[in-house]
């Protein structure tokens, strides 16, 4: 589908301490266990295989929300 964003996933810190790369879902799930890319606090910008702008939220190792902004 056109509306789903494709992995891997790019997630990359403002700090730029750290850049994670995450090939499936699995990975989004064990790798974040909680995370909001809407939540001011997470200073990331996240991205897909197409380099385009993602919203994800990952609440107890489950994804909520993947979808472009």
């Amino acid at each position: 589908m056109e509306n789903t964003p494709e992995y891997p996933i790019c997630i990359v810190y403002e700090d730029e301490t750290e850049n994670v790369v995450l090939a499936n879902a699995m990975e989004v799930m064990t790798h974040l266990e909680w995370f909001d890319s809407d939540d001011p606090e997470s200073c990331a910008q996240v991205t897909d295989a197409k380099n385009k702008a993602v919203s994800l939220k990952v609440e107890a190792l489950e994804i909520i929300e993947l979808k472009y902004t």
